[in-house]
């Protein structure tokens, strides 16, 4: 067993070298081609170094079939598209291939969460990425967004104008694009611990709950997200917190179905990978697996 699990593991890995700087030579060709050499360098983020992944994602081989809709991975802030290595190998196993999972960095990897505010330039990168993987693969894309990359994905799909640079305006709303945007311990409604006199906690373009920000992704009566929505949180977050201006912190406004957990915010997107898929995969809160939240003795499923 634990031999076919070492196979398995260096099958998955030799597939992984290929794309283990950056964007695969295929999908740099086509962000150049496309879009001009500048999107492309502001996409892959080579910058962020050796060592730590600044983006992944693309066809290995001309040849490659996508048979599944690309997943994009939105990180958290004081992150990198490196912290995604552990579900990039998890959706191999799962029968994924390169071309079928795409993370760029937003921001730069090491400005202290309480210090990071939601800026228009990281919306608009996210937004990048949606749009040419769509036009890449040609298919409708599933998002996964952890923590404060969700509340980034989220304007990304709203579009409108940006709440911190007057008159920017990004454009129309990306819904038709997405086919399941999934929150995991996502700022969604803001952050419960945070103090508007902390740069990341101002109320324009800040993680507070009354932020211009956060009022502009929580002011829609329909979802936008994508076709299907669901979102991810637990009672022990105390990352994102609980109550935001009267709202869970993590609510997804809109959503399908939730997935509610009992661990910390640092575990909660790798210890939930299979039910972010069956979210992706199956579009119904009776086919999730409560696998996962069954070792924290919570049962996670319940529908509005």
């Amino acid at each position: 067993m634990k031999v076919n699990y070492l196979i398995a593991f260096c099958c998955c890995f030799s597939k992984f070298i290929f794309v283990k700087s950056d964007f695969s030579l295929h999908f740099r060709n086509f962000l150049i081609l496309r879009y001009g050499a500048d999107v492309q360098r502001r996409l892959e983020r080579s910058d962020i170094g050796f060592g730590i992944l600044g983006s992944f994602g693309g066809k290995i081989f001309e040849t490659d079939i996508i048979k599944n809709d690309p997943i994009i991975f939105v990180h958290a802030a004081s992150c990198r598209a490196g912290s995604f290595l552990p579900n990039y190998f998890h959706f191999l196993f799962k029968g994924y291939i390169a071309a079928e999972m795409y993370s760029t960095t937003w921001g730069n990897g090491r400005t202290p969460v309480c210090l990071k505010t939601l800026a228009c330039d990281d919306v608009k990168q996210i937004r990048g990425l949606i749009v040419a993987v769509n036009e890449y693969t040609n298919r409708t894309v599933d998002i996964i967004a952890f923590g404060e990359g969700s509340a980034i994905a989220r304007k990304a799909i709203l579009g409108g104008t940006c709440v911190d640079i007057f008159n920017d305006t990004l454009g129309q709303p990306l819904t038709p694009l997405i086919d399941t945007f999934v929150s995991v311990g996502g700022l969604n409604y803001g952050k419960q611990n945070c103090t508007p006199q902390l740069g990341g906690c101002n109320l324009n373009n800040g993680q507070h709950c009354s932020s211009e920000f956060m009022r502009d992704i929580n002011n829609q009566s329909d979802r936008y997200e994508g076709t299907y929505s669901y979102y991810i949180y637990s009672d022990n977050d105390y990352i994102i917190g609980r109550d935001c201006c009267s709202n869970i912190c993590s609510e997804l406004r809109n959503a399908n179905s939730a997935s509610r957990q009992i661990m910390p915010h640092g575990e909660l997107f790798d210890a939930t990978k299979d039910i972010q898929l069956e979210m992706i995969q199956y579009h119904s809160n009776t086919t999730l697996s409560n696998t996962n939240a069954l070792f924290y003795n919570y049962n996670p499923l319940f529908k509005f």
